[in-house]
């Protein structure tokens, strides 16, 4: 291989053999051995990340936060003030806080990360002349890539060949229109924008395919050198972090006015000194703001993404996370998510023949695959038969994955031109003799505008142009049509007679596609959707072809289970419309008993419909078909306007726009295009409908966490501040002292708040409808049951504390610290749902809670018994007895709060969702 360090700046200026030559590469691609040593000398095809926290980093990072700044300054105070033993105990409860926020952070990091690894691009590319499938990262300079409609450019690459190629390349040089591009040697001077023979790593391809060699990985793609990093993952919490905003300033301003009627209580009218004073001032600050309230928001977040990612959802944004939980619309397409995508050939029908079957691949030779009036067909035996076949085996784009299997599941391309590669293959025809065979001169990739493809061929006598596409399309163009070894003028009863065919077929659900031929003898070296528009009457139309591609068997009960969720479903589908009305009835998405009823709406109707209009239609129609991206988007609008919450499913190139438009944009991870990954929020691996049902019941059930674990602060936090306010008005003595309050509130409170965030979903959140979108953490209705359980943690405090007096100001505090640490074990498992009883739930159906339960009860005890640290907290000695009546004592929390949940169900005020 020659010096190629300047070959990514001067290939445009090589011919494309040039280029192969200085790479030491050719069109079949590089051997495996010869790839293993080029991936150890050039490194994988990744891009510099930013730089991010080492773990010590991340370790130190938690010291640089206002509440650990708060104690550090109670520290120092109480060691101004001759308080040795509180500065001690507060700077260890300064570590097992930074230590407990670095692992909760550091746990949200790797969920993060481990996110990214599943949205590793893959790429098509040749290798030891065979067509392989591998990952982005493993490219190196040199391989042989091969590129269609909607991929992404995983590295700079020279084109050696191409068919109607253009890509959008805005990301770097800020075009925002498709660029042309072409294989042509350029004068060395031409600007990298105009370089139309180099694709570049991070673009993407609009339409065509291309095939090119790659000339420079990672860092030293023209991207790795000018633009940084491209990470798709994003901890975006935006939608949250607005509700969460509002929280936190509510709970600041709560804890700045209690910290500041505890300071003037104490100082001005119980006259404490100012050092004890202000030390308890700042520990009663730093208990009440919520500072781990942040860190808890992206544990959430990140759980939800990890457990969503489970159920096959990859969350690329974390914000679509908690948006899932308040989806109101799901606009879905058919094939591959209502489907199964497995798409096979079933019924052929020649014109002026009877029906052909098709049966299964799997268990039938050649001789037994095809049957007409239940007698045998061999395809190469019936030239009108043999014809259909041959157009279906040539028009398409698909390629084998070297040594795999022939079967759907392992070919590449289109699912559509996949069942028709494969029709051609089981039949036998590519054993034919190859001088039987057309040879390939040029293709014409999918066209959405036309809704056909084409492929030009040359055979042994003339050049014929194959058709596949939507049987209007392909009937609108044509003028003849083939009946056996004749050709015969298309009449306008013929054209009546095909349509009823097509639309026998579709009531069986299938999809359907014309196949035609016609005469094309110019010499071009591409084909242009204007070139075949300009053989209209010209066009042989040949058969139809009747494709089954089986409803997902999980996909009605999905589909109910969003029903009864509030949740609207809409298909929207470029298939035809009988199809598509056949598919809903079969998954439940329109009644079956009253199918007549339903309405199919199709693009053309869509044009004659206003807004206006369209919005009223869009009340009762379920199911919009032969859709166009431009349909879909203005579906994705309007639905929107009326204030619904959008989640929208999208494979190719066009459905970016409305990917981007939607709340949650959803593309396919196995059939979508790298430009609609890009556009979504998240990406199906399993391009299935349920997946999007389970997502959305996942991102009910994370809303639901942080909700338990805000209400579970605000109620410790103000029975807390309740008790202390009370007591010092009363003129008793301080009921806690500032060890004790930090103790109680960061070592045990911060526990329980991770319990509550990984909460499971109850199998009860897609039974109601989705909440607003504007709707608080903090609602109304909660209200009560939050008052209710605050004044009983409020009321045996005060008892307890009151009790315990007598026999001395630290037994009384000893007692009050008991109650307060057990009753938050208590409401941590009367917040794991706020209208089910914990026996409904299950009392060990939560792990987390179960050992927070543990840790939080060995803490006490520890705090209680062992003597260093008894002594810190100012403990005094508790009997046997006392801690029973204690313990039994702060368990009426638990009683009170299942009460007041048989109260709220009997009333039916409680909240829906929780």
């Amino acid at each position: 291989m020659k010096n190629i360090a300047n070959l990514p700046d001067i290939a445009h200026s090589l011919s494309a053999h040039e280029v192969l030559e200085r790479l030491n590469s050719q069109k079949s691609g590089l051997s495996k051995s010869e790839h293993a040593r080029r991936l150890k000398l050039f490194g994988t095809n990744t891009l510099p990340e930013q730089a991010r926290f080492s773990t010590l980093a991340l370790f130190f990072s938690q010291f640089w936060n206002p509440m650990v700044g708060l104690m550090m300054l109670a520290a120092v105070l109480s060691l101004l003030f001759e308080h040795a033993f509180d500065a001690i105990l507060i700077v260890g409860i300064v570590l097992v806080n930074v230590v407990f926020g670095f692992f909760q952070e550091y746990r949200a990091e790797q969920s993060i990360k481990a996110l990214k690894g599943f949205l590793v691009s893959r790429v098509v590319l040749k290798r030891d002349d065979k067509v392989i499938e591998v990952t982005q990262d493993e490219i190196v300079p040199g391989d042989i890539v091969v590129l269609k409609e909607g991929d992404k450019v995983p590295a700079d690459a020279r084109i050696i060949s191409s068919q109607n190629c253009s890509i959008i390349q805005s990301s770097l040089t800020g075009d925002s229109l498709p660029m042309s591009r072409s294989k042509e040697k350029l004068s060395k001077d031409t600007a990298l924008a105009d370089r139309k023979n180099m694709l570049w790593m991070g673009t993407h391809l609009t339409q065509g395919s291309v095939v090119a060699v790659v000339v420079a990985t990672g860092a030293n793609t023209v991207f790795g050198r000018i633009a940084g990093d491209l990470n798709t993952i994003e901890s975006d919490d935006e939608h949250f972090q607005q509700k969460m905003s509002t929280l936190i300033r509510q709970m600041g301003i709560m804890a700045l006015t209690t910290a500041a009627l505890t300071f003037i209580i104490g100082f001005f009218i119980r006259h404490f000194s100012l050092a004890e004073v202000s030390i308890f001032t700042i520990a009663m600050l730093v208990a009440a703001i919520p500072e781990g309230l942040p860190i808890i928001v992206v544990v959430v977040l990140a759980v939800g993404a990890q457990r969503m990612a489970r159920q096959k959802a990859i969350v690329r944004k974390l914000s679509a996370t908690e948006t899932l939980g308040v989806v109101s619309v799901i606009l879905t397409d058919k094939t591959g998510t209502l489907t199964q995508n497995s798409m096979t050939a079933r019924y052929v029908k020649l014109p002026g023949s009877d029906l052909i079957e098709v049966h299964d691949f799997a268990e039938n030779s050649p001789e037994q695959l095809f049957s007409q009036n239940k007698q045998s067909l061999v395809f190469d035996e019936h030239k009108h038969f043999k014809e259909l076949v041959t157009i279906a085996g040539f028009c398409n784009q698909v390629a084998q994955q070297s040594g795999k299997e022939v079967s759907f599941k392992n070919l590449l391309g289109d699912p559509t031109e996949r069942a028709l590669y494969l029709l051609a293959y089981a039949a036998g025809l590519f054993e034919l003799d190859s001088s039987e065979l057309p040879e390939v001169v040029v293709d014409m990739p999918f066209q959405q505008n036309l809704k056909m493809r084409a492929t030009l061929v040359k055979n042994k006598k003339d050049q014929q142009l194959y058709l596949v596409g939507a049987p209007e399309e392909i009937l609108a163009l044509s003028g003849t049509y083939q009946k056996n070894t004749k050709t015969k003028k298309l009449l306008k009863k013929d054209l009546t007679v095909f349509t009823e065919e097509m639309h026998e077929l579709t009531k069986k659900g299938l999809r359907v596609v014309a196949i035609a031929r016609a005469d094309y003898d110019k010499k071009v070296k591409t084909l242009k959707p204007q070139d075949v528009e300009a053989l209209k009457g010209e066009v042989t139309f040949v058969g139809l072809l009747g494709l089954h591609d089986p409803p997902r068997p999980e996909v009605a009960a999905a589909i109910t289970e969003a029903r009864n969720a509030g949740i609207r479903v809409i298909m929207a589908t470029g298939d035809h419309p009988i199809t598509a009305k056949s598919i809903a009835e079969q998954v439940g998405l329109i009644d079956s008993k009253h199918k007549e009823e339903h309405v199919v709406l199709t693009d053309h109707d869509l044009d004659n419909l206003n807004d206006s209009q369209l919005k009223k239609q869009l009340k009762t129609v379920r199911v919009f078909a032969r859709l166009s991206p431009s349909s879909k988007l203005r579906l994705a609008t309007l639905i929107q306007d009326e204030g619904e919450v959008l989640a929208m499913t999208g494979d190719g190139v066009n459905d970016a726009p409305a990917l981007k438009k939607a709340d949650v944009g959803i593309s396919m991870g196995l059939t979508g295009t790298e430009v609609a990954r890009e556009a979504s929020k998240i990406v199906l691996t399993d391009d299935n409908f349920a997946s999007i049902v389970a997502a959305i019941r996942e991102g009910r059930t994370q809303f639901n966490n942080l909700r338990r674990t805000s209400y579970f602060l605000i109620m410790t936090t103000v029975a807390e501040a309740t008790v202390i306010l009370i007591t010092l008005s009363l003129g008793m003595p301080l009921p806690l002292v500032a060890v004790q309050i930090l103790w109680l509130n960061i070592v045990t409170g911060s526990l329980t708040d991770v319990a509550l965030a990984l909460e499971k979903t109850h199998g009860d959140n897609m039974q109601f409808p989705p909440r607003s979108p504007k709707e608080h953490i903090l609602v109304p209705q909660v209200l009560p049951f939050v008052l209710v359980v605050t004044l009983a943690m409020t009321g045996i405090g005060l008892t307890v504390f009151w009790w315990f007096l007598p026999q001395g100001e630290e037994k009384a505090r000893t007692a009050l610290f008991v109650v307060l640490a057990i009753a938050q074990v208590m409401n941590m498992y009367n917040l794991r749902s706020l209208k089910k009883s914990a026996f409904e739930l299950g009392l060990f159906t939560n792990k987390a809670v179960l050992i927070v339960t543990v840790l939080s009860l060995l803490l006490l005890v520890a705090a209680l018994v062992f003597e260093p640290l008894k002594n810190a907290l100012q403990f005094s000695d508790l009997n046997r007895w006392e801690m029973i009546g204690l313990t039994l004592v702060s368990s009426l929390i638990f009683v009170v709060a299942e009460v007041a949940k048989r109260i709220w169900r009997i009333s039916r005020i409680a909240p829906q969702m929780m």
